[in-house]
């Protein structure tokens, strides 16, 4: 999975959940982009990795502590906002 965070999401916010799925799944496998960038080149490098989720932080999550799961190669599952809680139900199906 990786990581696609808004530059206008706080970073001390997005190193906070990355952790927390960290440490509710630690198999899986998560990339953080740690440099600035808009959100397409993050797909782009999301696609390029292969990634089978791309996990969506923007200011609309931040604000509403809920989490957008995007499935990069499952159209059927498509991309959805979760709580955390749901999130891992989701991510749980997966692995």
């Amino acid at each position: 999975a990786y990581l696609v965070a808004d530059k206008a999401v706080e970073v001390k916010y997005i190193q906070q959940i990355a952790e927390k799925i960290r440490t509710n799944l630690p198999k899986l496998r998560l990339l953080v982009n740690q440099t600035p960038a808009s959100f397409k080149s993050q797909f782009k490098k999301c696609d390029k990795l292969s990634a089978q989720f791309a996990i969506i932080i923007g200011e609309n999550e931040q604000k509403s502590g809920k989490i957008t799961l995007k499935a990069m190669q499952d159209a059927e599952f498509g991309q959805k906002e979760l709580s955390f809680e749901e999130f891992l139900a989701s991510m749980n199906q997966f692995s």
